[in-house]
């Protein structure tokens, strides 16, 4: 079976680990230094700082703009349920938006009908690493926090994804573009935000008491991250000859809708993602027979506005995308043999005949 994801792990990347535990300091240190000075270089960052995961990236971004209770924040429903836990740390109100259906990421109208004059930020996720239409959000004129836990070497015209919020979060998860296992990072060119974040997290020996948090990285996994980052480059252009190929394969099946970005985007193929005319569970069943795990990235039930109990009629999009979208393996450490499996997959991906339902959106 051709497993959904599998990280890119080399020689380098144990020997950085080993040469941190050699050194017998394990905990932050210069590697997380280094590793923040790399990431905010490539975004066009000022200042950054470590965490321990995504989601503790997140909570320091609300804590930096000052969110409370209250506060509302508008966010997409076609997320990880991380975003609503990080919101609910600081008691905001998430105020749900739908999707996009040419990029998946949050829909600059419906984003606009929902601000009132409790929204305090708008936090956009670029989904699989497509970029969602950041700018149109941005002119809004409300406070971006821009999620590139799934984009980090995507690109919108000539800028990095990373490059646009106010405040930028990554992950570093197992299954991110780069991976440590767990870990993510926060960036932003405002000094006092940024100096406010690396306060919060150096929590012990001050003078001071507040409550701040132990969200700092290690350098075991900061070295890791180190080695990981200068492979990006490679991994993005790996992921990108794989697309092609899959493109290709379904270029004769045009009741096949795939993500590839508007016009001057850049995407990363972090996923690849496809839908068809049957609901997913068909396709996912068809792959497996095939020895290839394909999944459905996010199902219905996993729907941010389902789990707050939300009328599902008000996020037409997304529960559309959610019926219907597949996504098939793509990552660098693919082989060629399982490349062409997956190719052989999806040229010969079965098409409904027209008295099914029709496909997701346009």
């Amino acid at each position: 079976m051709i497993s959904h994801n599998q990280p890119f792990i080399d020689s380098k990347d144990l020997a950085a680990v080993q040469s941190v535990l050699q050194g017998r300091w394990i905990a932050e240190g210069k590697w997380a230094r280094k590793f923040e000075k790399a990431i905010s270089k490539y975004l066009h960052q000022k200042y950054a700082q470590c965490t321990s995961s995504g989601t503790a990236a997140l909570h320091l971004a609300l804590l930096a703009l000052k969110i409370k209770k209250g506060d509302e924040v508008i966010c997409s429903t076609y997320a990880c349920t991380a975003l609503l836990n990080a919101l609910h740390y600081v008691g905001a109100k998430p105020v749900l938006a739908d999707i996009d259906g040419k990029t998946l990421g949050l829909s600059p109208v419906t984003v606009k009908k929902r601000i009132s004059r409790k929204t305090k930020a708008i936090l956009v996720h670029h989904a699989f690493g497509i970029p969602a239409d950041i700018q149109k959000i941005q002119a809004l004129g409300i406070p971006v926090i821009e999620d590139i836990a799934q984009a980090l070497g995507s690109r919108r015209g000539s800028r990095p994804l990373g490059s646009f919020g106010d405040l930028t979060i990554c992950s570093f998860f197992a299954t991110k573009m780069i991976a440590t296992g767990y870990g993510g990072m926060i960036l932003t060119k405002n000094r006092a935000w940024g100096e406010k974040i690396r306060d919060l997290c150096q929590y012990d020996r001050r003078r001071d008491y507040k409550v701040r948090y132990n969200y700092a990285l290690s350098d075991i996994h900061a070295a890791l991250g180190m080695s990981q980052f200068q492979k990006l480059t490679k991994f993005v252009a790996r992921r990108r000859q794989i697309a092609a190929r899959y493109l290709r394969a379904l270029a004769q099946n045009s009741s096949i809708q795939t993500w590839i970005g508007r016009k001057g985007d850049k995407p990363n193929f972090y996923r690849f993602i496809l839908a068809g005319r049957r609901k997913y569970a068909h396709d996912v069943n068809y792959f497996k027979r095939k020895g290839i795990q394909a999944i459905s990235p996010i199902e219905p039930y996993q729907l941010l506005h389902r789990y707050l109990g939300l009328n599902p009629r008000n996020f037409p999009v997304a529960e559309a995308v959610a019926q219907y979208v597949v996504s098939v393996p793509i990552y660098p450490a693919m082989s060629q043999n399982q490349i062409r499996k997956v190719c052989q997959a999806l040229q010969n991906l079965p098409v409904p005949g027209p008295s099914c339902t029709p496909g997701v959106v346009s």
